[in-house]
């Protein structure tokens, strides 16, 4: 439950301190312990993924989704909207090419 916590807090940006102070009444751990944590999770997933990569590498396709949002636009305000927003949504789909950097 503590590294839950931190991990928390860490995500939505408190100050390290802060976390540290928690972890000194027995709340949270330490925000160090946090980045090791996070670290070691990293390390994993790309392990992870490189693996999946490896044994699947003849149906492996990349797929970027870049989902684009502006919320600066011009506020002007009538008797049916109070704004515009502009949404952008770009998919791209490529298939990998096994070229021996990923062995088997």
């Amino acid at each position: 439950m503590k590294s839950n916590i931190a991990m928390y807090l860490d995500f939505v940006s408190i100050s390290n301190s802060l976390i540290d102070t928690l972890a000194n009444f027995g709340i949270a751990m330490t925000s160090c312990t946090a980045t090791q944590y996070k670290i070691a999770i990293s390390e994993e997933h790309a392990s992870t993924i490189e693996s999946a990569l490896a044994q699947y590498i003849e149906n492996a396709m990349v797929l970027n989704i870049d989902d684009y949002y502006s919320i600066y636009t011009k506020k002007v305000t009538n008797t049916t909207t109070i704004l515009d927003a502009a949404h952008l949504a770009t998919i791209l789909s490529t298939q990998l090419q096994h070229n021996g950097l990923l062995q088997k």
